[in-house]
């Protein structure tokens, strides 16, 4: 295969697959498929952006209003403005084929706050909507039952055990210093009532590493398209103006498939954006072929999935 050639951001030549290792393949039968998927770029009006940008400039704010000026106009044809639904295309890239590595992982993650702290109301709160009150009820019984300081909790339940813990909130309006030497000295202190919160499902990132040695000049060759085509992908087009970087395109996500002949290995995977790559030449040795390239290239690749994951997903197979 001919090489890279950065200048022209273009192979030279109509674009095979893209293999390693390239000599003897069949050899092979675990493999990980990157291929490419091309989002089409949604189309927007210019009359329409221009004309908002213009009534954003005579606002003199920046700022468009909802109903009048800009914020009406951009409302009321925003479905002329950007074509309808997402387009998913085959890229014209080739496809890159690599070897199964031997450590491959597959990380669910979800995100709690295990430090929310109700406090006694929240936690009088909370008592009461599982005994099957409303939520309504629940908040202005602890408010209104006299519950909002242990000072009156004490009036209803009067214990030595309550009155040290009245004393320590009472000395806690003085400060937290005040409060802290009361609770050391009354050797009693408040319980925050604390509980786990469920907040979110991370994105799943998948993380390969590659060790290449050519066998052969095509190889070492091949290794070096490999780098190339992989990082070009990775970095954005830049959207420039007046000389200088005013924005920047998505990059395309990479469709990822792990076979071992013609079954698949692992869960399924979404989409993926390669968010880090990592080359090493020569890690293990100092060598060089008569050409100059490295005896060795690791590399080290990192995706993160396009969004997460719900239960509905983990039953359709990824």
């Amino acid at each position: 295969m001919p090489p890279f050639t950065p200048a022209s951001r273009e192979f030279s030549s109509p674009l095979p697959q893209l293999r390693f290792p390239k000599d003897n393949p069949s050899n092979y039968k675990g493999v990980i498929e990157f291929r490419l998927v091309r989002i089409e770029t949604p189309t927007v009006n210019l009359q329409l952006v221009g004309r908002v940008a213009n009534q954003l400039a005579d606002d003199g704010t920046g700022t468009a209003q909802n109903g009048t000026g800009g914020g009406a106009d951009f409302q009321s044809g925003s479905a002329a403005a950007v074509l309808p639904g997402r387009k998913e295309f085959p890229s014209a890239y080739p496809n890159v084929t690599l070897y199964l590595p031997s450590v491959i992982t597959f990380g669910d993650g979800m995100d709690y706050d295990n430090n929310v702290q109700l406090g006694t109301m929240g936690a009088v709160a909370e008592a009461a909507i599982n005994a099957g009150g409303s939520l309504g009820d629940a908040v202005t019984k602890a408010v209104n039952a006299g519950l909002s300081s242990f000072t009156d909790l004490f009036k209803e339940l009067p214990t030595q055990d309550l009155a040290r813990l009245a004393l320590v909130r009472g000395a806690s309006y003085g400060g937290q210093l005040a409060g802290d030497i009361a609770s050391a000295t009354l050797r009693t202190t408040i319980n925050p009532n604390r509980r786990t919160l469920f907040r979110g499902v991370r994105s799943r990132e998948f993380r390969f590493s590659f060790k290449m040695i050519a066998n052969s000049a095509a190889e070492a060759q091949e290794i070096d398209n490999i780098i190339s085509f992989f990082r070009r992908q990775m970095y954005p087009t830049s959207v420039d103006a007046f000389g200088v970087s005013a924005g920047y395109k998505y990059p395309d996500p990479f469709r990822i498939d792990l076979k071992y002949g013609s079954a698949k290995v692992g869960t399924s995977i979404l989409l993926s954006y390669l968010t880090s790559m990592d080359t090493i030449y020569n890690s293990s040795s100092m060598g060089f072929h008569v050409d100059g390239k490295p005896s060795e290239v690791d590399v080290n690749l990192s995706f993160f999935e396009e969004r997460a994951l719900a239960r509905q997903d983990i039953e359709a197979g990824y």
